[in-house]
């Protein structure tokens, strides 16, 4: 092969080479025998990477489409309308999943729509697993305010093993206002949008389940393997606490099961991290069902954790001040975060925190402030600001949001190197 050969291939296959590499620097004169075979091994050596790279590159990951998680037999429980949607055409999610797929080429180029047999070929899968759905009906100043929420996971999974590799949270939220009560066809006509078109909501912003978990899918890599895993393993409501769900009538398994989910969302979201799914929901022993759209049921098998991550709520807190012609409602919620690492027995975690949220309401208004809402909601903004910390801590937050103050900073900094550890 000439000089000239050479050349022509290297600049077809697009291949640069660093100057220590100088076997691609060709020159017209000059050639002897040891530079020849020099150019030739570096030459081969390049050509072996670039095809190495292409391979992985070319590696997709399977489309599975739509799952429920959890036991299928507790779905219309688990999930009353989306299992409504499911009944009336078993194929419907499927096809609109694909649908928004297709249309995103960033995302379709991510996998392949041809399931391979098992045992044949790359096994690794994605899929959107359901993890939660709810509804809430919020009344301000006569009108209703209608909240849809949907908990998702971009689910990789290795179909061959039948054990997971990673899941990433999706939220997907919804709202909007009515002059009425929503009766549950309305419910149901809502949700059935939510996935089958792209809901316009009170802000003026545009929603649909599959988008909102393809923008994310496009984001994140899903790695054949991975060293480390963090799992919310426990969410625990003090008995100063479970007051204000009593009173707001809110059902405790589903609050909890709803802020693990918030929480390893926020975790995920916040920090571009995989994680196992919460133990607080459907997950038994070390399997996680899973019902796929085609009728196929896998039990998959859940890696150990690596790291545990619990947290307390531990009150909340409600204090009226009156200030000259309107009046301030101080919301703040009370909680506890602690990350772990069992088999070393270390903790790395374990700090009190709080948010605080002040409504001010003008005097002379019939605006009645919903406690239990305001109450999440607070809880929500210090959920999601928590994890921020867990890569980029902060002492000014620390500072007006950890009872330790500022002295917490090594505490993050060493959750902060752990969760390098999880990429």
């Amino acid at each position: 092969m000439s000089p000239g050969d050479l050349e022509r291939y290297a600049k077809k296959v697009d291949i640069q080479c660093s100057e220590e590499h100088s076997a691609f620097v060709l020159k017209k004169s000059g050639w002897n025998v040891g530079f020849q075979r020099l150019l030739v091994r570096s030459f081969f050596w390049c050509v072996a990477l670039f095809f190495a790279s292409q391979a992985f590159a070319g590696e997709k990951l399977l489309f599975s489409g739509f799952a429920f998680s959890g036991d299928y037999a507790h779905r219309t429980e688990l999930y009353p309308y989306t299992s409504q949607i499911f009944a009336g055409n078993k194929r419907v999610l499927d096809d609109a999943f694909r649908s928004r797929l297709m249309a995103r080429p960033v995302a379709l180029e991510k996998v392949s729509l041809e399931l391979g047999k098992i045992g044949s070929g790359t096994q690794l899968s994605v899929a959107f697993a359901l993890n939660y759905e709810d509804v809430e009906t919020q009344v301000l100043d006569g009108q209703y305010l209608v909240i849809l929420r949907l908990y998702a996971s971009i689910l990789g999974f290795d179909r061959d093993s039948k054990s997971l590799v990673a899941a990433y949270p999706v939220r997907i939220k919804y709202s909007t206002v009515m002059n009425h009560p929503p009766t549950d066809a309305e419910k149901l006509k809502l949700f059935k949008s939510l996935y089958l078109e792209r809901l316009s909501g009170k802000d003026g912003d545009s929603v649909n389940a599959f988008d909102e978990w393809l923008e994310r899918f496009e984001k994140v890599e899903i790695k054949s393997k991975y060293s480390k895993y963090l799992r919310v393993t426990n969410v625990v409501v003090d008995e100063d606490a479970k007051k204000v769900l009593s009173e707001a009538k809110k059902n405790e398994r589903a609050f909890k099961n709803q802020l693990a989910q918030a929480l390893e969302t926020a975790i995920s979201y916040h920090n571009n991290v995989p994680v196992v799914p919460s133990s607080t929901g459907e997950a038994i022993g070390a399997k996680m069902a899973y019902r796929f759209s085609d009728g196929n049921s896998l039990d998959l098998k859940l890696p150990d954790p690596d790291y545990q991550v619990g947290f307390v709520v531990r009150g909340f807190r409600y204090k009226p001040v009156q200030d000259g012609n309107s009046k301030q409602d101080i919301y703040r919620v009370l909680a506890t975060i602690l990350i772990d690492q069992p088999d070393l027995n270390k903790q790395y975690l374990n700090e009190k925190i709080y948010n605080t949220n002040i409504v001010v309401v003008p005097a002379g208004t019939t605006l009645k402030i919903d406690n239990y809402a305001t109450y999440y909601k607070t809880l929500i903004e210090l959920v999601n600001e928590l994890s921020r910390q867990f890569s980029k801590p902060d002492t000014s937050w620390m500072k007006e949001h950890v009872a330790n103050g500022a002295d917490a900073e090594s505490a993050f900094e060493r959750t902060n190197e752990l969760f390098k550890g999880l990429k």
